[in-house]
């Protein structure tokens, strides 16, 4: 029903350079205004579309709206930054997906360049053909790639070179546990932040929400950070004050 009378919104959450703090990039996160999905988040309701099948009639929403806003952003602002994007793990078995995404950005005059693609770790079947062809053609298509909530799946070194992934985003409960008693959990971020650099990638990490936290990040070399410390998700026409405010100062 949600579907059907498109009850929903899109969040933009802020990405920011971790040296010079300014924005770099914006996820959109999708919300969902139906009565009877009151108190269910998408960490809830996506799953439920997938194993229902009724994900790509969400996913399709989400392109097109988010593409739409980003356009208008970068017209608006100037902003030369990226638009990171979840996907479904099913778009990845689908060999038409990459022409479907890149004629959405073509119709809004979206270089492919400025589009990152987030797919969870656990979304990746091993080895899987059709998998490792669409993402080689979404990289040839010129969209970048990130493996979001790194560290919680169970993807191997030689994943990582199967994959033509650009970008790892180290999952927030990691960062949660950056200065936990538990040396196994608060050492991950270190571990995933060497791998990145041995696969000369780009790391991001999500769940910054305090100085402490951000202090380490940096010191560590992380590029890229996100989380309630610099911004929480904002509706886009706050986006665009924040760039005009934090990019322009």
């Amino acid at each position: 029903g949600a579907i059907e009378s498109q009850e929903f919104s899109l969040l933009y959450h802020p990405i920011f350079d971790a040296k010079t703090r300014e924005i770099v990039a914006v996820e959109a996160l999708l919300r969902c205004h139906n009565p009877g999905l009151a108190g269910y988040g998408p960490d809830k309701f996506i799953p439920a579309a997938e194993s229902t099948g009724l994900i790509k009639e969400l996913d399709e929403w989400v392109f097109e709206n988010a593409i739409k806003d980003f356009s208008a952003v970068r017209e608006t602002t100037g902003f030369t930054g990226q638009l990171a994007i979840n996907i479904s793990g099913l778009e990845l078995l689908d060999e038409r997906f990459p022409q479907k995404i890149k004629h959405i950005a073509d119709k809004y005059k979206l270089p492919t360049s400025v589009l990152d693609l987030e797919v969870t770790e656990t979304a990746l079947v091993p080895d899987n053909p059709i998998v490792i062809k669409v993402l080689n053609e979404l990289r040839h298509e010129g969209f970048s790639l990130s493996l979001d909530d790194f560290g919680t799946g169970y993807t191997s070194f030689n994943q990582l070179i199967l994959y033509p992934a650009d970008t790892l985003k180290i999952d927030r409960s990691f960062t949660n546990d950056l200065f936990s008693d538990d040396k196994s959990r608060s050492n991950v971020v270190q571990t995933i932040h060497e791998l990145a650099r041995i696969y000369k990638l780009r790391v991001i990490a999500e769940g910054v929400d305090t100085e402490e936290q951000l202090s380490y990040l940096q010191k560590l070399g992380c590029d890229w950070i996100q989380g309630y410390y610099l911004s929480p998700p904002i509706a886009k026409n706050e986006f665009i004050s924040l760039i005009n405010k934090v990019n322009k100062t």
